[in-house]
């Protein structure tokens, strides 16, 4: 039962053409451009079921690791600990940004202030991005590849949720749950993660 995690207020804008929804506080949610209440109950409801994916405990939430690469780590770091280096490009909007991907479906962006198109000795990830083909999980099954209710189950309701508005049909392609310093993505429509950023939880 997800009954649970339908008690939310939401205030619903809109970037880029999709509606986005942010809580605010138990209760309801609304959209911004309309009077009218939408129950989330029926947008959850029509979540597919969880499947989880192997629950092996490689992805650790708390640390922001996947496999002994955390997103606190350097590139030279990240490189050691998954034992091989990276390919490295620098970002085609911003000069100061690379991005950093590892054949075992395993991501990142680092600073690059000087422009060199290298990134910056110091710079670290912030956050990991997992997708296929990584096959990691946590200890919940949450990993790339699981669905999306699998998270709401594990996790609670998230922050913040992206949705297509389909012809009246609220589907969620994004969500994050800023106290675990996660957040998920589907732009494929089938309610799975087909990406996952991971960034680890903050000490108080």
């Amino acid at each position: 039962m997800r009954a649970r995690t339908v008690s939310i207020k939401l205030e619903c804008r809109f970037w880029r053409g999709a509606p986005y929804a942010t809580l605010i506080e138990p209760g309801w949610w609304r959209w911004a451009d309309a009077d009218a209440d939408v129950d989330l109950e029926d947008v959850l409801d029509a979540l597919p079921d969880c499947e989880p994916v192997d629950a092996n405990g490689r992805v650790d939430l708390v640390t922001g690791c996947a496999d002994g690469a955390c997103a606190s780590m350097t590139l030279e770091e990240l490189n050691a600990a998954l034992g091989e280096d990276a390919v490295c490009t620098s970002s085609t909007t911003n000069p100061t940004v690379v991005y950093c991907d590892w054949p075992v479906g395993i991501g990142c962006a680092f600073d690059d202030l000087d422009e060199d198109g290298e990134p910056d000795a110091s710079s670290t990830a912030g956050t990991l991005y997992l997708e296929a083909p990584y096959d990691g999980g946590t200890t919940d099954g949450l990993g790339p590849g699981a669905s999306f209710s699998c998270f709401i189950d594990a996790l609670g309701y998230p922050n913040s949720i992206y949705f297509w508005d389909l012809d009246g049909t609220l589907e969620p392609f994004a969500m994050s749950w800023f106290d675990w310093g996660l957040n998920v993505m589907d732009l494929l429509g089938t309610g799975t993660a087909e990406s996952m950023g991971i960034s680890g939880v903050e000490e108080d």
